[in-house]
């Protein structure tokens, strides 16, 4: 499937998966929900929260996985690295700060970690229309 832009979930429905080391991971958990909806649950033959090792596995041939594109890094030559077909999986992440909090540095904080994703996400969509992903 290197070949392929897309690949869909129901394509690696028989392949082995490397997964995070806590099963309960937001991303093995999503992975799961995403298997679900094609009426399979992904069998994890190794696991481990190294983003590089989950690629050194992958080049081994030891297995797929799935990847938060802000964990991606710089992709190894000797993977594909591929979008799955359809919708984009995708969590949300939240900062949670109390209502009484005033401080002015709490507000930069959370200014300055909303400009950095602005900025990630114009970052991926330049990326995507380059490539013809757009």
């Amino acid at each position: 499937m290197a070949d392929q832009t897309h690949v869909s979930l129901e394509e690696l429905r028989h392949d082995d998966w490397i997964g995070a080391a806590d099963p309960r991971d937001p991303c093995d958990r999503l992975l799961s929900w995403a298997c679900a909806q094609h009426s399979f649950e992904p069998v994890h033959t190794l696991r481990t929260d190294d983003y590089a090792v989950v690629q050194g596995f992958v080049a081994a041939g030891a297995g797929v996985a799935l990847i938060p594109r802000l964990a991606l890094g710089p992709p190894r030559e000797d993977v594909a690295v591929r979008r799955l077909k359809g919708a984009p999986l995708a969590r949300e992440i939240s900062v949670a700060v109390l209502r009484t909090t005033a401080a002015r540095s709490i507000r930069e904080l959370v200014e300055a970690l909303t400009e950095q994703a602005r900025l990630i996400q114009r970052r991926w969509s330049d990326a995507d229309a380059d490539a013809g992903l757009a």
